[in-house]
């Protein structure tokens, strides 16, 4: 298997439904693809990934666990706005992508999520105001964040106060309540 179209009729891609497919070297999603799901594992360990860019459907709403973990080669990938879960280590240990656009209806977030590259570290984040609780620590590569919010996220501050290295910008109307 070396690359797949995901056809307009699929609504959920399975856990481990292309785990571990090592020969996999793109992946795209037919025009008008109805996709919701992609659950844990789904495509994880697709390792010859070669300078790929993944753009998601826009009615995708659920990114399970590990779904794109240990992927190389992805130096784009394009969550749209619909997307309001994304599990743990969902982007984990991929080495080439700079930078990760999270989306606006996010209310969870995994912080581990945001510790993709290690070859091309990624020194700010934005996180949207939709993002009410985060778990897991940021990666210690993050000098700027950009909270969208008015308050500050569920543990966030709690987890994250003893860093001396990074400075949280805030947008002024927010100041009052954080």
């Amino acid at each position: 298997l070396s690359g797949i179209t995901i056809p307009q009729n699929v609504e959920t891609i399975g856990e481990s439904a292309f785990m571990n497919s090592a020969r996999m070297t793109n992946i795209t999603f037919a025009e008008g693809c109805k996709v919701k799901t992609i659950a844990k594992s789904a495509f994880s360990g697709c390792f010859t990934f070669n300078d790929v860019q993944i753009v998601l459907p826009e009615n995708i709403t659920t990114i399970g666990e590990q779904a794109f973990y240990g992927n190389s080669g992805i130096l784009v990938f394009k969550i749209p706005n619909s997307v309001s879960s994304i599990g743990k280590n969902m982007l984990q240990n991929i080495t080439r992508l700079p930078h990760l656009t999270l989306p606006s209806q996010i209310t969870a977030l995994d912080l581990t999520n945001l510790n993709t590259s290690n070859q091309i570290p990624a020194s700010e984040q934005t996180i949207p105001a939709s993002v009410k609780t985060t778990t897991g620590s940021l990666p210690k590569n993050l000098t700027k964040i950009y909270m969208m919010g008015t308050e500050w996220p569920t543990n966030f501050r709690a987890n994250h106060a003893s860093r001396t290295d990074m400075t949280v910008y805030v947008k002024p109307s927010a100041l009052q309540s954080l």
